[in-house]
């Protein structure tokens, strides 16, 4: 039987009361029987009693092991349910920080003035390409593909040792026409690596 939510009293604790009632209407009528000498009409009662005791044990029983059920299932459901809040605010972080690399990486315009054998001019040059993001993030770089991790280190990486030169010439003084050993065609090779690692792993969720 449904519980009637207009009621102002709950039918469960309706019949708590109910069935208190009776068993205290029991026990009374058992002992008034005992002090009018009516003993079997006392072991009758007593055999209801405790009839009635069993039943109602008999139920508690199942409401507390539904009710423990119920209770188990719910803290599964809500684990689950935190577990997938976690994975989609990581997914979304993850997602933030690959479009950051990629518009930080495709960012990197400084490189043209240099030619492909990797001579240029300018001793004011001192930052080919940003690096902000990525020096902001490199805690959080594992927690992308290998294939991107590796693609995006050997970029950052080569233009760390291209402005190292850069730094080099202009500390020494060389002159404005300067060689190098990390050539802008060797960061623009590792750029389009890291670009295609980046856009293939967020085309890949986008279809999930």
């Amino acid at each position: 039987m449904e519980e009637n939510a207009d009621s102002p009293i709950p039918i469960s604790w309706a019949w708590k009361t109910g069935f208190y009632i009776l068993m205290l209407f029991l026990v009374a009528s058992v002992v008034y029987s005992l002090l009018c000498g009516a003993f079997e009409l006392a072991n009758h009662l007593a055999a209801v009693i405790t009839g009635i005791a069993t039943v109602a044990l008999v139920y508690a029983t199942n409401q507390s092991v539904s009710l423990s059920k119920n209770l188990i299932e719910e803290n599964k459901r809500a684990r689950r349910e935190a577990k997938q809040r976690r994975e989609r605010d990581r997914e979304r972080e993850l997602e933030a920080l690959r479009r950051g690399l990629l518009y930080e990486i495709q960012a990197g315009d400084d490189l043209e003035f240099f030619n492909e054998n990797g001579v240029g001019t300018g001793k004011e040059l001192r930052k080919p390409a940003p690096t902000t993001i990525y020096e902001q993030n490199t805690d959080r770089i594992g927690r992308l593909t290998d294939c991107e991790i590796s693609a995006i280190v050997e970029y950052y990486s080569l233009v760390q040792k291209f402005e190292d030169q850069l730094y080099l010439r202009n500390e020494t003084d060389r002159g404005s026409v300067f060689n190098t050993v990390i050539t802008p065609a060797k960061i623009h090779s590792a750029e389009e690596k890291a670009v295609d690692a980046i856009k293939t792993q967020l085309e890949a969720t986008d279809d999930q």
